[in-house]
């Protein structure tokens, strides 16, 4: 085979090529707008999406007997650690108010009976120490809640991304427990 061979080869190749690209593109084309294709494909995602559905009902009845959390229990138990986050810092929130105001009444206080000599000294200097005392144990408890809640949520982020055979749920919702646990304890003074 020549040199001047070869171009016309591979022209004519690519010609054919080109050609039978069109008649299979224009098969696939007729082929996918006949109706029957489309009923068929309709019926049968209707069948698929009953069958994922009935799939979803038997996990549900077995995660219960078995007793092991499912993905829906594991959203539910996080929208709950959220909701719970979100209660504490309400509450830690309306605290500050009440310390301001507290040392708003101290201010007009000090401020009325500042000429009448009282042991209200010694009792503002306790005052003032016991507000620091807790205005830094809470900054204390705060930070370290923050670090354990963003601890645990990137654990559950990195084990919840994991292809879904490798999941363990006993584990993620273990640690959930525990946190909610921990945020109980907390609460209440345990």
């Amino acid at each position: 085979m020549s040199n001047s061979e070869k171009p016309e080869l591979f022209s004519l190749l690519k010609k054919l090529g080109f050609q039978l690209e069109g008649k299979v593109n224009k098969y696939i084309q007729d082929q996918l707008n006949k109706e029957e294709l489309a009923l068929t494909a309709n019926t049968a995602g209707h069948v698929l999406a009953h069958l994922i559905e009935a799939i979803h009902d038997y996990v549900e009845q077995l995660s219960s007997q078995l007793n092991f959390p499912t993905k829906r229990d594991v959203g539910r138990l996080g929208k709950l650690i959220v909701q719970s986050e979100d209660k504490l810092d309400n509450v830690e929130e309306e605290l500050h108010e009440v310390l301001s105001l507290v040392k708003e009444l101290k201010m007009m206080i000090l401020k009325d009976v500042k000429d009448i000599p009282t042991p209200l000294e010694g009792l503002e200097t306790t005052i003032k120490n016991r507000v620091i005392t807790y205005k830094e144990r809470l900054a204390a408890h705060k930070q370290g809640s923050l670090s354990n809640t963003n601890t645990l949520k990137e654990e559950l982020q990195r084990e919840l991304m994991k292809p879904p055979g490798q999941v363990d749920l006993k584990e993620i919702n273990k640690k959930l427990l525990n946190r909610l646990q921990e945020k109980q304890a907390n609460k209440w003074g345990n």
